[in-house]
C-alpha cells in the first residue's frame, strides 16, 4: 500500500507503530520520520498551521514514538528533544509504553 501512496501518513503512523511493538525499533523509527515529514510538509504549505503538537494528538505520538525507538537505539540526546517536541502544548499521549 505504501509502494503507491507516499504521501499517506496513517499508513507510515500505523506501520510504524506496528514495527515498535515488534520491536523493530529502526524500521519504525524511519516510519516515524516519514510521519513527522508529510506533517512538516504540510505545515510548510499552510502558513497559517503551525508545526505544534497541540490539539494533534496522533503528532504527539510519533514524536513519542520515534523517542522510544530513538532511546532503544541508544540515541538518547535526540530521543530527548523528540520527547519535548511530544510535550509542547495540551494533549494526551495514547501510544503505550513498550517495553520489550
Amino acid at each position: 500500500m505504501l509502494a503507491t501512496d507516499r504521501h499517506n501518513d496513517k499508513l507510515f503512523f500505523t506501520r510504524a507503530y506496528a514495527y515498535a511493538r515488534a520491536g523493530e525499533w529502526q524500521w519504525a523509527m524511519a516510519d516515524y520520520s516519514a510521519y513527522l515529514k508529510i506533517h512538516a510538509a504540510a505545515a510548510k504549505l499552510l502558513s497559517s498551521l503551525k508545526r505544534t503538537t497541540f490539539g494533534n494528538p496522533t503528532l504527539a505520538n510519533a514524536y513519542y514514538g520515534r523517542a522510544l525507538c530513538l532511546a532503544k537505539l541508544g540515541f538518547h540526546e535526540r530521543a530527548l528533544h523528540d520527547l519535548n517536541q511530544a510535550s509542547s502544548g495540551q494533549l494526551a499521549l495514547t501510544v503505550p509504553i513498550i517495553l520489550t
